[in-house]
């Protein structure tokens, strides 16, 4: 582990990570209501920003 931050994440985003070794919980996750969203500014129409959504929910489907 290289010790360089913290993240907020919901526990199926990052359960790979955490199976490996690469991310730790050290006080575990909660059950929440909180959303998730995505804006991506109009000016900034990018193929990428559909991708990214996609692969989002992909994750979250679990």
């Amino acid at each position: 582990m290289a010790g360089l931050g913290v993240a907020i994440a919901p526990e199926p985003l990052v359960r790979d990570d955490l199976a490996a070794g690469r991310l730790a919980a050290p006080w575990g996750f909660i059950e929440t209501d909180a959303r998730l969203a995505l804006w991506v500014p109009a000016r900034l129409h990018d193929p990428r920003a559909g991708r990214l959504a996609q692969w989002l929910r992909e994750q979250l489907a679990g």
